[in-house]
């Protein structure tokens, strides 16, 4: 992803949902000119060495514990969230019929990336937003910090996954967030 980022003109504001806030963390590390605002989702804010197993461990949640959230640790290494979990945890602001099609695109996820920890906190040197769901049942569950860790906080009337629910929203702020992000040609 960073060869991705060098490539693009400016600016660039990178946004990631959930775990995917990790993702965009470890690709603005840099530096990488073009990126000039960090867009979280509902998502992780990890700091320096931070993964998310060790987020996790952070906030006492452990395997046994997801289990009875409705998390299922497979012998291949990968992770099933239970129907009726999912639709608590991520669809929960979602009419039935886009809740259904949400949980019939749900693949079981892999771990391996969740234990490497991020090298740097672009965070800290760039503009970055944390994008709160107010009905969002998982908020800020890994770190309370996470809001603390942004420039701004936005609140959007959502749950986890703002992105499916109610993409309009999303796709405005990130346009907005687009919009007033100098350029270098200007």
């Amino acid at each position: 992803m960073r060869e991705l980022v060098d490539r693009l003109g400016s600016p660039v504001v990178l946004c990631g949902h959930s775990y995917g806030g990790a993702v965009i963390t470890e690709a603005a590390a840099g530096p990488h000119p073009a990126v000039h605002e960090l867009v979280y989702l509902t998502a992780a804010v990890p700091g320096p060495g931070d993964s998310m197993v060790s987020l996790m461990r952070a906030a006492a949640t452990h395997d046994a514990d997801a289990e009875s959230e409705g998390v299922t640790f497979r012998d291949d290494g990968l992770a099933v969230f239970d129907r009726k979990a999912a639709r608590r945890a991520l669809f929960n602001d979602c009419e039935p019929e886009r809740a259904e099609d949400g949980l019939r695109r749900l693949r079981p996820m892999s771990r391996a990336g969740a234990d490497q920890p991020v090298s740097h906190a672009p965070w800290t040197q760039l503009p970055s937003v944390y994008v709160r769901g107010s009905e969002d049942r998982m908020p800020e569950a890994l770190a309370p910090g996470f809001l603390r860790r942004t420039t701004r906080v936005v609140e959007l009337p959502t749950g986890h996954c703002p992105n499916w629910s109610r993409p309009e929203l999303v796709a405005r702020l990130l346009a907005d967030r687009a919009w007033s992000t100098p350029s270098e040609s200007s």
